[in-house]
Formats: C-alpha cells, structure tokens, sequence
C-alpha cells in the first residue's frame, strides 16, 4: 500500500489522521492492517491519559519550522517533498 511505501519517498511523519470519534477505533485498526510497523497512537482521553500519551509515545524529536519559515517557503512554492 501507499503507506507502506512512504518511508522509499523519503517522507517522514509524524502523521495526524482526524476522524470523527465513531470512526477512530476504525482508523486504528485499518493503519495497522496497511502499516504493522508504523507507530499508531490513538490521542484522546482526559488530560492525565494525553499528557502520558505525549511523555510516553511520542517520539519525534526534530524541529519543525517556524511559522514565518513556512510562510517563506510557501511564497517559494518550496514543499517538504521536493
């Protein structure tokens, strides 16, 4: 699948999937199906279960852009996936 060809694309996550809350065990299930190595973290509960989400999943440690970075880039028409 797609997803499963995406680390060959040079494209790296993290990725945010928003789904009404009906559909997001839906969501889960299917990433794990498509992608079993891809680290799945379903964000939601109270604010102590997020805050253990965040100190304990989430992994991605580089820096993003600023918003004025981004807005340079934009004019540019440069995209991360050039």
């Amino acid at each position: 699948t797609q997803v499963q060809r995406t680390p060959r694309a040079h494209v790296r996550g993290p990725f945010l999937i928003v789904a009404p809350l009906s559909l997001v065990s839906q969501w889960e299930s299917e990433t794990k199906e498509w992608a079993p190595d891809m680290n799945t973290v379903v964000y939601h509960g109270s604010a102590d279960a997020r805050d253990f989400l965040v100190k304990n999943e989430f992994y991605y440690t580089d820096q993003f852009v600023s918003k004025e970075t981004a807005k340079e880039l934009k004019r540019k028409h440069i995209t991360k996936f050039q």
